[in-house]
């Protein structure tokens, strides 16, 4: 069943964001590798023979990760595509339906239907997360998990072709356990409760191979058509260039005819030429550092589609569409 949504929604939501590092990427796996990775680093420094009272914040500090990626991967799901969206309304109909509230934050656009939607789901096992991504996917999630390859290796078409995850009943398995370690720590004193070393390893690493897995089945549905590998990258950086280019091309060419009837084809023309030096110039500064990496075609394009974009939007300013011929 969905949460129900209550009042100071979007500060709530507005503040969980400032406090991420890297807000809502695809996936937010920059949020979440950095988080493990310095409880991993911290659980290796206390080793094996410390306080076992110091291991019991593992579980619960690794299935708040977890809820984190859950939450932010549904909104970047939701709100990349319709199809995901209409399927995340299904499952947060009850919750959305129900507070007047949400008209006035999606009219300031300051919160996402995603996130609105991610914040009405709950998370309290591995069911919910098969619920969720079951009917996101409209596809057995478990299954989806099971087969997920390394989306680098299949864009770069190498390797085996071995899954992300090995036993995927193992994986089920351990994140239940550290769900239920979670409740029962977050929710009891639980004095006679202990978590050993080994059991809050278990939690981390069930984590790490969970958020793996999720990200390649992620690049193998919903951002399947994105580019990842650099040189996709480059190569659709490339791509939307020469698309503003031809934009650029047809509306310098209505703008020099507009000059052109009001007598001003020489100043226009003056003014093209001196701004190709400039921007070339500023492009080449600003590549200077990148020239010999395997980036650097992806900052050249990226920065030529800015320079052409401004000098776009100057021209159409100074020559729009209902601009009066003397």
């Amino acid at each position: 069943m969905a949460k129900k949504i209550n009042g100071n929604l979007e500060a709530r939501l507005l503040d969980a964001r400032l406090r991420m590092k890297s807000g809502l990427s695809d996936g937010a796996l920059f949020e979440t590798t950095n988080r493990v990775r310095a409880l991993q680093n911290s659980l290796e420094d206390l080793g094996e023979k410390q306080a076992l009272e110091l291991y019991r914040h593992f579980p619960v500090a690794a299935i708040s990760v977890l809820e984190t990626h859950f939450r932010s991967s549904i909104a970047s799901i939701v709100d990349f595509n319709p199809m995901y969206l209409e399927r995340g309304l299904i499952l947060s109909s009850d919750a959305l339906k129900s507070s007047a509230e949400l008209l006035s934050i999606l009219h300031r656009k300051t919160i996402t239907i995603g996130e609105l939607i991610a914040y009405s789901m709950p998370f309290n096992s591995v069911a919910s997360l098969e619920k969720v991504f079951d009917t996101l996917f409209k596809d057995d999630f478990k299954k989806l998990m099971s087969s997920a390859l390394d989306p680098y290796f299949v864009r770069n078409k190498v390797g085996n072709g071995s899954p992300v995850i090995d036993d995927i009943k193992s994986l089920w398995r351990d994140l239940s356990v550290a769900f239920e370690q979670r409740h029962i720590l977050a929710h009891e004193a639980a004095s006679n409760f202990i978590v050993s070393y080994k059991d809050a390893k278990s939690a981390l690493d069930s984590i790490v191979a969970f958020t793996n897995a999720f990200d390649a089945v992620k690049w193998a549905t919903v951002w399947k058509d994105l580019p990842l590998t650099q040189y996709e990258m480059n190569n659709h950086a490339w791509d939307n260039y020469k698309k503003s280019r031809i934009k650029f091309s047809k509306e310098l060419k209505r703008c020099l005819n507009l000059a052109t009837k009001n007598g001003m084809r020489q100043r226009f023309r003056k003014q093209h030429a001196e701004w190709k030096i400039y921007s070339n110039n500023l492009i080449a500064w600003e590549c200077e550092n990148f020239t010999m990496g395997s980036i650097g075609p992806l900052i050249e394009a990226m920065a030529r589609m800015r320079a052409i974009d401004s000098q776009l939007e100057s021209i159409s300013a100074i020559f729009p569409e209902e601009f009066k011929i003397s």
